[in-house]
């Protein structure tokens, strides 16, 4: 029968590294095998290290966690019943009739006399071990060169059919519901009988207070000690034979007519996995929830078969045009076929050898994709076939422009084999370029314009490009006219200042109509020829931002000096950006005005010195004030009046 009708039906999805995904599906992976046994006992120290025993005198090691099987024949005339190991190299098999030592992982054997006929042994080391035999339990500490007996007490016929132990705990069980303990009690050993009435057949010691136990009839047994225990339905009135949980929640019961259990909450409840055989399974091991074997008769069941295995070359560089082969080799059961899934022009493979051919007729990396595929799954890996260039630039990069402050982030793309590296020739300072990636990092630190420079490189050539980077201030800086006075007839000059980057341009929005302004020198001149407020607004701006500034001047035909001191109320409220402030004082005074916020925090101070007696203005522009309610203070002499002004941005 071929292997692809004995799988038929099944579909599976593996890659490397990944394990099985139906965790419930169990495969016999002796169908392709075709290894000649009865397999009795499966142990797997970790992950990668496993062993089964088998008749025959026929042992199994995997190192790769079951993708390979070592057979180790050690005797023909020897059916194995149990194997254990300690370490990757220390490790006993048993026949039943006599124990037999290995150093190196299994593949020599020595067998150690003074062993008795025994159905079960344990060690927790290479030198302290544990064996029953019949109604007795021995112990050695000296790697089973000689036994002692271990059990005490009153006698005790069991026929123990399994041992298990920890550094602190033995704990053994057999026929008519036997069990034994030797924990820290009272008198040493303990012995209990007739926990069910059947015989049982395997533990496991999941930790101190946590013992699971299996028998004949479809006993299942949980229990803390050999006092305290309790029976848990399995649905099977057959034989189970082998107990395993990688954890408290899940667990694996194997037994005979191809019983195989499994639970996922605790022990609570069991439900049936179906395999295609009605066999007797002996022994089941379970790492984790995706790594169970199981095995019995001439069966090898698990849920983690073997993931592929590829050796491919390493990235490789040739010239172009010329003609390159190499060869997919890959671990795969059964033999695995080859395919490309993305390849350069004209590349071939061979589809059973997995050699790849292909003359180079594209400059760069070249990424070939194999698939590496049978009938349990597939995997892909990418070699990278680099064909030398001289360095090229194939995306030049164009003038730019950013604000002060903001970073410059741009990549430099050149190609050619070997990768080009890259350098600044000319830069401004604390500019950075990545020499892999040719990505500058830079954050702006001074407005103006500078000329960038980069070269890239590699052992064929080296070529430059340039840029500029335009970087502009954010923010116009101008510098505040205060609010004037003057009479009328008199002439003022103001000159007003900015400053900004690219060059600003100064500007008048609102003025009198007989006010000149000269934009050579930024400069007002004006004559006052009205009696009033006069609001002159002007603004500095430059193709990228803009900041406006508003002043007052007074124009007095005659100064009234006022009877009596007053606050009034600003105007406009609420403001943004400027809002005035007028107040009146009757005589010369030392002036105080101030604005504090809701909580009476003082933010700002508008008025601090002597005022002569007159009506006075103050202006106040809460730029770096947010929005809400203020109040603003004077004090002049025994004066004070507080109001309120609302500030909306």
């Amino acid at each position: 029968m071929s292997l692809k009708k004995i799988l038929a039906g099944i579909i599976f999805f593996l890659c490397l590294g990944n394990l099985f995904a139906q965790t419930d599906t169990l495969i016999d992976i002796n169908s392709y095998l075709k290894i000649n046994s009865q397999f009795t006992d499966v142990f797997f120290l970790n992950e990668n290290h496993g062993w089964i025993a088998g008749s025959k005198g026929l042992i199994l090691k995997t190192t790769d966690g079951g993708v390979n099987w070592e057979k180790i024949n050690y005797t023909s005339n020897l059916n194995f019943n149990k194997v254990m190991f300690v370490d990757t190299a220390n490790g006993w098999i048993s026949s039943g009739e006599a124990l037999y030592f290995s150093e190196d992982g299994g593949r020599t054997w020595s067998e150690k006399v003074g062993v008795f006929r025994s159905k079960s042994f344990w060690f927790i080391s290479p030198n302290v071990g544990y064996a029953t035999s019949q109604d007795d339990v021995f112990k050695t500490t000296d790697g089973a060169k000689t036994w002692e007996i271990f059990r005490y007490g009153p006698g005790v016929i069991a026929d123990f059919n399994d041992i298990k132990a920890n550094k602190s705990m033995v704990f053994a069980a057999g026929e008519w519901g036997m069990v034994m303990q030797n924990s820290n009690l009272p008198n040493g050993t303990g012995f209990q009988s007739g926990i069910v009435m059947s015989n049982l057949n395997s533990i496991q010691i999941l930790k101190n207070d946590l013992i699971w136990i299996v028998g004949d009839q479809g006993k299942i047994v949980k229990a803390k000690n050999f006092l305290d225990y309790t029976e848990k339905p399995s649905g099977t009135l057959g034989n189970l034979n082998s107990v395993y949980f990688p954890n408290e929640n899940i667990g694996w019961i194997a037994g005979n007519a191809g019983i195989i259990l499994k639970t996922e909450n605790g022990g609570e409840n069991w439900k049936r996995i179906k395999v295609n055989s009605s066999v007797n399974l002996r022994s089941v091991n379970a790492l984790s929830t995706e790594n169970v074997w199981i095995v019995g008769s001439d069966k090898i069941y698990t849920n983690h078969l073997g993931v592929f295995e590829t050796d491919v070359i390493k990235d490789t560089s040739v010239l172009i045009t010329d003609s390159i082969a190499f060869q997919i080799k890959s671990k795969a059961i059964p033999e695995a076929k080859y395919s490309l899934i993305n390849s350069p022009e004209g590349a071939q493979i061979d589809s059973l050898t997995g050699i790849i051919k292909w003359q180079a007729n594209l400059s760069g990396k070249n990424k070939i994709v194999v698939k590496t595929y049978n009938e349990f799954g597939s995997k892909t890996d990418t070699v990278t076939v680099n064909v030398n260039k001289p360095v090229e630039f194939y995306n030049t990069q164009n003038d730019t422009t950013i604000a002060l402050g903001d970073s410059l982030n741009i990549s430099i793309n050149a190609n050619g084999f070997p990768a080009p590296k890259y350098y600044l020739t000319k830069s401004p300072q604390n500019m950075n370029i990545d020499s892999a990636s040719g990505i500058i990092n830079w954050k702006a630190g001074t407005s103006g314009t500078f000329e960038i420079i980069v070269s890239a490189k590699n052992d064929l050539n080296e070529i430059s490009d340039s840029f500029y980077v335009l970087v502009f201030d954010k923010q116009i800086f101008v510098e505040e006219i205060k609010d004037t006075s003057i009479n009328i007839d008199d002439s003022i000059k103001i000159v007003l200042k900015a400053n900004g980057y690219p060059e600003l341009k100064i500007k008048l929005l609102k003025h009198p109509a007989t006010l000149q302004f000269d934009s050579l020198i930024n400069t007002i001149f004006w004559k006052a020829d009205e009696a009033g407020e006069h609001e002159i607004i002007w603004t500095a701006e430059n193709s990228f931002v803009q900041n406006t500034d508003t002043f007052f001047v007074k124009v007095s035909k005659k100064e009234i000096i006022p009877d009596e001191y007053k606050l009034e109320q600003n105007f406009p409220n609420p403001f943004n950006p400027k809002t005035t402030i007028r107040y009146s004082i009757p005589e010369n005074v030392f002036v105080e005005i101030k604005i504090f916020d809701l909580l009476g925090n003082h933010v700002a101070t508008l008025v601090n010195e002597n005022k002569q007696a007159g009506n006075h203005f103050v202006q106040f522009g809460g730029n770096n004030l947010s929005s809400g309610i203020y109040f603003y203070t004077i004090k002049a002499g025994n004066f004070t009046q507080t109001k309120k002004l609302i500030i909306l941005k």
